[in-house]
């Protein structure tokens, strides 16, 4: 169960990674256009 939860919570921080940095690079395009 440990580590279950352990990979979760990595997934979690990789899954909220990529949503920051795709808003980070939708940001400026969105601004251009």
């Amino acid at each position: 169960m440990k580590t279950l939860l352990i990979i979760d919570a990595g997934l979690g921080q990789a899954r909220a990674y990529m949503a920051k940095t795709l808003l980070g690079a939708a940001a400026p395009k969105r601004t251009l256009s």
